[in-house]
């Protein structure tokens, strides 16, 4: 049975990133600090532009919008998966959501994996 984690990481333009061999991420809010288009790579493959203006990395005193919400349109990083960010020197990317555990021989749920499809 797959068991559940709260996902909150911070990720850095310049890092390449893979998923475990039973882990998949579920990215439901993404942020930024870039002033410029930064895009989330999966399996490379850039997915959305996201700027520090409407999708910041927090909450501040001068932007409340915080990470943006992305809904029905949530990301799915599947196990074995590289990722990284792609855009200015430096930039910063947060990823909110949930973090999935396989049980040895387990597959992803069908849902999420035909959301990665999508």
């Amino acid at each position: 049975m797959v068991k559940y984690f709260p996902l909150d990481i911070i990720i850095v333009q310049g890092e390449t990133y893979y998923t475990d061999r039973r882990v998949f991420l579920v990215v439901k809010k993404i942020g930024t600090d870039a002033s410029s288009d930064t895009h989330l790579v999966i399996d490379n493959k850039p997915v959305g532009d996201y700027i520090a203006t409407v999708a910041p990395l927090h909450v501040t005193s001068s932007n409340k919008l915080g990470p943006a919400n992305l809904g029905n349109y949530y990301l799915v990083i599947p196990p074995e998966t590289m990722f990284y960010v792609e855009g200015a020197s430096g930039a910063k990317m947060r990823l909110v959501g949930t973090l999935g555990k396989l049980d040895v021989g387990e597959a992803m749920p069908a849902d999420i994996l035909a959301r990665f499809g999508n």
